[in-house]
């Protein structure tokens, strides 16, 4: 749980956003089985000038807590014991049970820093689609090492550096290595979640015009969020979309749900982001979302993707409807390939690193059907 301190005006706001049809009409093709379970779990409440949001389980998109001190997370871990002490046992099991397994996964710290440090290919003719991190530490603005986060983090004195602040790092520094974003003046990111490279867009990127499209559930979140990160921002909510006249460039922050990405003007893009979300949709939703991107996409505008090389988007003990629906595979999103030009397309590095499921991760620039 994480409780943000607002001023009464945006209190309001933010109930209307709850109480409106873009927060409880969303269409059926817009949620998984998955996400229909972690959106039920989600628990939003008022007091006074202050709300408090909780998501029952990490995976409803509430990773983000706020900074503690040693004693204070100490502290914390003990009251966990003592509400389940079978925890203390399986802590104990995996420190002491060998393991059944040969691989060795890296935290995303030491990750982030072997990947921006070490290319086993140097000096060696490789993929023309492959980043390389050696000549990427000499861009301006790249910031090479976890220890540099560490002390460059600007919300350092209310959130810890997670590994979701080094992943959004880690993203920046290839964007900002391979596009322009000086020249990005509206951002996309479809499925932002905790809205963490929202956020560091913003602070590297004053004057640009970030749009997150996601479950009205998880903007709830990224609306706080980034409020409380950046007080004086203009911030658009989801219920203000459809009657604002003013232009989206406007406001520094703009939320969509699925329902509304008509909202967006063609041609209006300078660069769209997906990660970690197109894997868990079905084809029908990936489809959508790509025709979107076709449509909004200024002429030599970026889209960037990063998710599972596959992915089955069901899991255990869901329904029958679902358990038949077909795997995901990168590899067959309806990319134009014919028309759009590929920079960027290898397996992730730090993913590979840090998980057991291998990621793509895909930057392509793209062209205007005007041209």
């Amino acid at each position: 749980m994480i409780a943000f301190d607002c001023s009464s005006e945006f209190v309001e706001r933010f109930r209307d956003f709850l109480s409106s049809a873009e927060y409880r009409n969303i269409d059926p093709h817009s949620k998984t089985g998955y996400w229909e379970r972690q959106s039920d779990a989600i628990d939003i409440n008022f007091s006074e000038n202050r709300i408090t949001i909780d998501g029952k389980e990490s995976g409803a998109g509430f990773d983000i807590q706020p900074n503690l001190s040693r004693a204070k997370h100490t502290i914390r871990r003990i009251r966990r014991l003592i509400d389940k002490p079978s925890l203390l046992y399986s802590y104990i099991r995996r420190k002491t049970t060998p393991s059944d397994s040969n691989l060795s996964l890296l935290d995303h710290f030491d990750a982030f820093d072997r990947v921006m440090t070490h290319d086993p290919l140097a000096g060696v003719e490789i993929s023309p689609y492959r980043v390389n991190f050696i000549t990427m530490k000499e861009q301006p603005g790249v910031v090479s090492s976890t220890h540099d986060i560490c002390n460059e983090f600007f919300a350092k004195s209310k959130y810890p550096v997670s590994d979701h602040t080094i992943r959004a790092y880690y993203f920046f520094n290839i964007l900002n290595s391979y596009t322009d974003l000086n020249q990005a003046a509206t951002i996309i990111d479809i499925g932002a979640g905790n809205a963490n490279l929202l956020s560091l867009f913003k602070t590297k990127l004053k004057n640009s015009t970030l749009i997150d499209i996601d479950l009205p559930e998880v903007l709830a979140f990224a609306i706080l969020y980034l409020s409380d990160l950046f007080p004086d921002a203009r911030l658009l909510l989801p219920h203000e979309a459809a009657s604002e006249s003013r232009p989206v460039r406007d406001f520094d922050f703009v939320f969509l749900t699925p329902n509304q990405i008509e909202l967006i003007d063609d041609q209006s893009i300078d660069l769209t982001i997906n990660i970690d979300s197109l894997q868990e949709m079905t084809h029908s939703q990936i489809e959508i979302y790509f025709q979107m991107i076709e449509r909004c996409s200024k002429d030599s505008s970026y889209f960037f993707s990063c998710n599972r090389v596959d992915s089955i988007p069901w899991g255990r003990n869901w329904p029958d409807s679902e358990r038949s629906l077909p795997p995901n595979r990168f590899a067959e999103y309806p990319w134009n390939s014919s028309v759009n030009k590929t920079i960027i397309y290898e397996i992730c590095r730090l993913t590979r690193l840090t998980s057991l499921d291998s990621h793509y991760m895909r930057l392509e620039q793209m062209k205007s059907p005007a041209t």
